[in-house]
């Protein structure tokens, strides 16, 4: 049996790229970001990791996530090629997400920073960053990944 499997946590290097795909349902939606990964050195580097995300996953982290996001994606590597104008290819890998976990928003200079709320619904494998969120934005969040959910349901 083979397969493949990253889990990768970082903040956005960029905007989230959106592309509407031509289904009603949303499906083919795409969405690709850049994860930047701090390495453990005394020099500031970082690695950036290329992920893509589909349907739901994808208009979840283009509607929630921004440059400097915190994000936590889990997925499958796949690589793929593109043909260039001379017929060459460019090989490249990317992480198609299946599991995405937001963190919170970096604090900026002068911005106030808000405490973290004690009754969170926090799952327990992803506590750690749930806990960030006030509950508020989480309700809000959930609401609108129901919405979608029973919109997908009712499609099919």
């Amino acid at each position: 049996m083979d397969f493949t499997s990253a889990t990768v946590m970082g903040r956005l290097a960029a905007d989230p790229v959106f592309t509407k795909g031509q289904k009603e349902d949303g499906s083919d939606d795409r969405c690709w970001a850049r994860i930047a990964v701090n390495r453990p050195t005394k020099q500031k580097e970082a690695d950036y990791f290329p992920v893509c995300a589909w349907g739901l996953r994808a208009r979840i982290l283009a509607e929630h996530c921004k440059k400097g996001k915190t994000v936590l994606v889990h997925g499958t590597l796949r690589t793929n090629n593109k043909q260039r104008p001379d017929a060459s290819y460019d090989n490249y890998t990317e992480i198609l997400v299946s599991q995405i976990i937001l963190g919170p928003m970096p604090i900026t200079k002068g911005q106030e920073i808000q405490p973290a709320e004690n009754n969170l619904p926090i799952h327990p494998e992803n506590k750690y960053l749930v806990s960030e969120f006030k509950q508020s934005q989480i309700i809000a969040v959930q609401k609108q990944i129901a919405a979608l959910l029973s919109k997908q349901s009712v499609a099919k």
